[in-house]
């Protein structure tokens, strides 16, 4: 999946000297008016790591204090995920570091028995417990997919007993919803292995979501219902396509049931269900960034060109059933980066202006004195 992405993609060094403002990498937000966005801004020739936040949909923007997550030359997706007002995590895949006192400071999280080179995919926060997904790689069959956990605060994240998958081709996923972590793993397109939680400590095996020969990716709980999109190998049925389709269960471990296949253009880069009927996918091929929608449940679909950036859409979600967010491109990218935001679930996009002239600089921690950071 990796190497048919790759080919879609065309890498460039900029000068950052030439160019002005902020960069994004990643998004990640609360609500639809309290958010946050990693990335980089030029300085010296360099590019360096800053951190904003806002509490006013993005009509302001207030500096905080960033992890130093250096923008990596393998062209990584920096990734930031906000877990609540002061917890939040920044990973390049291959370091991940974690503030618990809103970006006032940051420390760094390992995971126990994971040799490099490795993959982090995914971290988020269930019960008082961090979870991540993390993959070994370049080590042909003896490669795996493992899900590691550990308290909130702790430094060393470790395996999670029973859940791996070992093969050639591995993946996974995680997803939280107020109580609920559900929980994904397969290998080389003949196993899966699909559970959930609402405790944090006692999985309960439920129906695998995808037909074995698809891969997942969790769209959350929309409604009472697990929403899941099931995506075959790239390059089917041509290069630069892969099939794809969503499917729903009528409730937490009931089984899923499919969707009208979703239009196979692009490489999957995101799934971001706003409700069951209104749902979007997020890919990327023939050098564009395309947005696939429905808005009747999947039984039909139309696509959107969000930008001929053609560099990646990353960190697709939706806070309310109408608002969600996009990032196009990356900050070393030929074109640079963007956040987009739809307010009408998904029908329409608009590029957000994040204008350094505008943050609300504030110091070390960011924020005004006695706030917190988000």
């Amino acid at each position: 999946m990796l190497a048919a992405l790759a080919g879609l993609l065309v890498f460039s060094t900029p000068s950052y000297a030439g160019q002005a403002g902020f960069l994004p990498s990643s998004t990640s937000w609360l609500t639809a008016s309290r958010g946050a966005v990693f990335g980089y801004t030029p300085c010296g020739g360099d590019l360096c790591p800053a951190l904003l936040g806002t509490v006013d949909g993005g009509a302001t923007w207030h500096a905080l204090t960033p992890p130093p997550v250096k923008l990596p030359d393998n062209h990584n997706q920096v990734q930031l995920t906000v877990i609540d007002r002061r917890t939040s995590f920044v990973s390049d895949g291959t370091s991940l570091w974690a503030t618990n006192d809103s970006a006032r400071s940051w420390y760094q999280i390992s995971l126990s028995a994971l040799r490099t080179p490795f993959f982090i995919s995914k971290v988020a926060i269930s019960h008082g417990k961090v979870f991540a997904v993390a993959q070994s790689l370049g080590n042909g069959e003896e490669d795996f997919t493992q899900i590691y956990s550990a308290p909130v605060g702790a430094t060393i994240l470790r395996p999670l007993a029973g859940f791996v998958a070992k093969g050639g081709i591995n993946y996974g996923d995680i997803a939280v919803d107020g109580n609920v972590i559900q929980l994904y793993l397969g290998a080389d397109f003949a196993s899966e292995q699909y559970g959930y939680s609402v405790d944090g400590i006692h999985f309960r095996v439920a129906p695998s979501p995808c037909p074995v020969a698809n891969f997942a990716r969790l769209g959350g709980i929309r409604d009472g219902r697990p929403m899941v999109l099931c995506n075959g190998g790239g390059g089917s049925p041509a290069p630069g396509h892969m099939t794809r389709q969503v499917w729903t269960a009528p409730q937490l471990g009931g089984t899923f049931e499919a969707s009208a296949p979703a239009p196979d253009v692009g490489i999957t880069q995101g799934f971001g269900p706003a409700s069951p009927q209104n749902i979007t996918i997020a890919a990327v091929g023939g050098g564009i960034g395309i947005l696939h929608n429905s808005f009747d449940g999947g039984q039909t679909w139309k696509s959107l060109t969000l930008s001929e950036r053609g560099f990646g859409l990353f960190d697709l979600r939706f806070v309310t059933d109408k608002v969600g967010f996009v990032v196009d491109g990356t900050p070393d990218s030929a074109d640079g980066s963007a956040v987009f935001r739809s307010v009408d679930a998904g029908h329409t996009w608009q590029e957000m202006k994040i204008n350094a002239t505008r943050w609300a600089t504030t110091g070390q921690g960011g924020g005004p004195p006695g706030a917190e950071a988000l």
